[in-house]
């Protein structure tokens, strides 16, 4: 994540305000897009005066590179990370992928294949995951190259190979299906 943060900050320090009116104008350009999800939650308990808490939060980032034409098509690769603590249970994960969507006059519309993706939990694994993302948001110019924004991202993915206490588990698969929105960061060059 803070290679990702760093990244981030790199690309806003070279973007070009003279590409961003050319973009305006509709040309194309490469696109880099960061989107950001945290989701914190506490459910308290009461069992008959007996009170038992449950604390859990998720950090979710997406990342795309691609290429956007002059007729709005966009081609690139996507990649989504996940990091999340359910009372001391923490869960990472990864998928990457490419993506085919439609960009333009700040209107994002983006459907990603994952072709490879995991999540870790303790000695627990689960791998060979594949999927699709759909993502619809919209895009504000900032300044410059950099563009604020928000999106809906759906995710479903399937894991093949299920993991526990690190012995493979046969006949098995795990499959996640998440909505939730996003703060949108993108650059545009």
């Amino acid at each position: 994540m803070k290679n990702m943060m760093i990244l981030a900050a790199l690309v806003m320090a070279v973007g070009s305000s003279a590409y961003a009116q050319r973009r305006s104008a509709g040309g194309g350009g490469v696109y880099l897009g960061i989107g950001a999800m945290y989701d914190s939650s506490k459910v308290t308990t009461d069992n008959a005066g007996t009170e038992t808490e449950d604390k859990s939060t998720t950090t979710t980032l997406d990342g795309d590179l691609g290429y956007i034409f002059s007729s709005g098509l966009y081609l690139g690769a996507a990649y989504t990370s996940l990091s999340a603590d359910s009372n001391g249970v923490k869960p990472k994960g990864s998928a990457m992928g490419v993506g085919l969507g439609y960009m333009k006059g700040g209107f994002l519309g983006k459907l990603s294949y994952y072709l490879s993706g995991q999540v870790e939990a303790g000695n627990d694994k689960n791998s060979e995951g594949t999927g699709l993302g759909v993502d619809i948001g919209y895009l504000f110019p900032v300044a410059g190259s950099f563009n604020l924004g928000a999106s809906l991202a759906y995710r479903d993915m399937k894991y093949k190979k299920v993991e526990l206490s690190g012995v493979e588990v046969p006949n098995s698969s795990v499959k996640s299906t998440t909505i939730s929105p996003r703060l949108l960061f993108a650059f545009t060059f």
